[in-house]
């Protein structure tokens, strides 16, 4: 017999979902009250998906129907008999209605809040998107930082490598405008054109290397921008005014030369 299972972890991904559960048939974005996605301490040191008792928050989450062979394999697939999460009620709200669903919470509620792994998190993001939910609120529930690169920084070019090991949250892109200073681009923030890049999620030490790489506050300005796909994130722009001035880069989308041996602002 058919059951809900309501998903706020990386079984919010198609994929992963299907290769655990085959018959699993996904219905759609859901919500959460009253609770709020954390990042804790599981069966290793890095930060797991729980949710925990908040009445100001919301969880944000994917809606599954599953089987009773399904519940099977995500207690396993979950640790339930090992006593690391615990399979529980929750009322979501789903389709303008609320129903109950199973979901899983980590046993230890009074576990450490811990950083998630990069793969990790980038499953969770992928369902974030399938859901249409914000991503870049998905790093700061991780304590992370979301920012949008869209020169050097991106994967393949010269400066990828200061954020190798962090978090791939996809494709996006803003509204601004885009000029190139030859062997870089440059962003403004004001302007209505589209401007391509990736979403990344990064520590502390991570954003302080970016900072001292793109001269901030000197040069460029790490300033909050807004994502066409919604959510508020981090990039290293300059005063319109400058942008203006420079080549504009077509389409919005820098595609540069590759470059391995040195690096380059962006």
């Amino acid at each position: 017999m058919a059951t809900l299972y309501f998903a706020f972890g990386s079984n919010m991904e198609t994929r992963q979902m299907h290769q655990r559960c085959r018959g699993a048939r996904a219905l759609g974005a859901a919500e959460l009250e009253g609770w709020r996605l954390a990042f804790r301490r599981g069966a290793t040191s890095t930060g797991v998906a729980t949710i925990v008792p908040d009445l100001e928050a919301t969880v944000l989450g994917r809606l599954w129907s599953v089987s009773g062979a399904d519940l099977d394999a995500l207690d396993k697939c979950e640790g339930v008999a090992s006593g690391i999460y615990l399979r529980s009620w929750v009322t979501v709200r789903f389709s303008n209605r609320t129903v109950r669903a199973h979901a899983y919470l980590l046993a230890d509620q009074d576990a450490a809040e811990a950083a998630p792994r990069a793969d990790y998190l980038e499953r969770i993001a992928a369902g974030w998107r399938t859901c249409g939910w914000p991503v870049p609120e998905l790093a700061a529930c991780a304590g992370l930082h979301p920012v949008f690169v869209y020169g050097t920084l991106k994967r393949g070019h010269g400066n990828a490598c200061l954020v190798d090991g962090t978090a791939f949250l996809g494709e996006s892109s803003t509204r601004g405008a885009l000029g190139s200073l030859g062997a870089f681009p440059v962003m403004s923030s004001v302007g209505r054109s589209l401007v391509h890049g990736e979403l990344r999620a990064v520590d502390d030490a991570t954003l302080d290397r970016l900072d001292r790489l793109e001269g901030h506050p000197n040069f460029y300005q790490r300033s909050r921008v807004e994502l066409c796909e919604g959510g508020m994130t981090w990039a290293y722009t300059q005063a319109s005014e400058k942008v203006r001035r420079l080549p504009k880069v077509d389409g919005g989308r820098w595609v540069g030369a590759v470059r391995d041996d040195i690096l380059l602002f962006g």
